[in-house]
């Protein structure tokens, strides 16, 4: 199931930005969203961005090739409902 999550993670899409435009992956496309949602005033986008730039990130699970996933992999996950035992990860067990 990894694979195929990745996969899409991965795939290109055409996104719309104020320079015209642009092909990106499917996960650059749901940060460049939440970041517009964080700049119009949603501060839980908000906080969860700022929270995410800071974390040094790393964990147990990892991706099809075996890479460890970060804690930014991890959250989008989770927040999908694709992970098990989400608020384990997210809190780090504690």
């Amino acid at each position: 199931m990894q694979s195929i999550i990745n996969a899409m993670l991965n795939q290109k899409i055409w996104v719309t930005l104020q320079a015209g435009r642009k092909r990106v992956t499917v996960e650059e496309a749901i940060f460049l969203r939440l970041r517009e949602q964080a700049l119009k005033g949603d501060l839980k986008v908000a906080q969860f961005l700022l929270e995410r730039s800071q974390s040094p990130g790393g964990s147990s699970v990892a991706d099809a090739s075996g890479v460890p996933l970060s804690q930014e992999d991890l959250t989008i996950l989770a927040s999908a409902g694709l992970m098990p035992n989400s608020e384990e990860q997210s809190d780090g067990g504690a």
